[in-house]
């Protein structure tokens, strides 16, 4: 399963994030989902998407690896 998920890094802003762009359910057999966020790398969910998480399913945001560059 791919998620409707990409990442901006803005050069001139010098900022970056995680944006989930579309609607997406994590449902099973695919029942863990995760998006790298962390700090200073915001998660941001467009307006109108919704992110449906069934019953015993996870969506995760996760801090990225201390050697992440």
């Amino acid at each position: 399963m791919t998620l409707p998920i990409w990442f901006i890094d803005n050069i001139f802003k010098q900022n970056q994030k995680s944006v989930v762009g579309t609607s997406i359910t994590i449902e099973s057999p695919n029942k863990v989902a995760w998006v790298m966020g962390g700090e200073n790398t915001p998660v941001d969910i467009e307006e109108d998407v919704t992110v449906t998480v069934d019953d015993g399913c996870v969506f995760m945001v996760v801090d990225p690896p201390d050697d992440y560059t």
